[in-house]
């Protein structure tokens, strides 16, 4: 029995209640420093999204404007970009407001992403949903400009 009042544990290490502070500290710190970088990628990535939106119909509008103020003859080839931060998008004609929009397809969004004005009272922009960003401006049946893949 002599044996077993002797047997101690041997207090070789220890851990501090500081250094368990210390640890969740720089855990929580982390945590919210990931958070915030992972708010402003999103932010930036919506806001790339809006900006090229609005470059592509800024394009498409002062491409339709000109062929409106040039006449009959006149037929502009330009080029779209394929998608938007890798998202297909659609572009769309407001007659009342004249307007045309870019949406993106199947992102559950409402609103639209760009508008530009544009100075035509009827303009068909059919053939537009297609993959290929290829278009053609022109005029058809004396009144209405034609957004057409060429």
């Amino acid at each position: 029995m002599a044996v077993l009042k002797s047997f101690r544990p041997k207090e070789e290490g220890f851990f501090s209640i500081d250094a368990l502070f210390a640890i969740i500290l720089l855990l929580l710190t982390l945590t919210t420093l990931v958070s915030l970088y992972q708010g402003r990628r999103s932010m930036v990535r919506a806001t790339r999204e809006r900006l090229e939106g609005e470059m592509i119909v800024q394009k498409l509008a002062g491409a339709v404007n000109v062929v409106h103020a040039g006449g009959e003859p006149l037929t502009l080839n330009i080029h779209l970009k394929e998608n938007i931060g890798g998202k297909n998008y659609t572009v769309q004609f407001d007659e009342g407001e004249r307007e045309i929009s870019i949406r993106f397809i199947g992102d559950g969004q409402n609103y639209p992403v760009a508008e530009a004005s544009v100075v035509v009272d009827q303009l068909d922009l059919s053939g537009l949903e297609n993959v290929a960003r290829k278009i053609r401006i022109c005029w058809e049946n004396d009144n209405i400009i034609k957004v057409k893949n060429p």
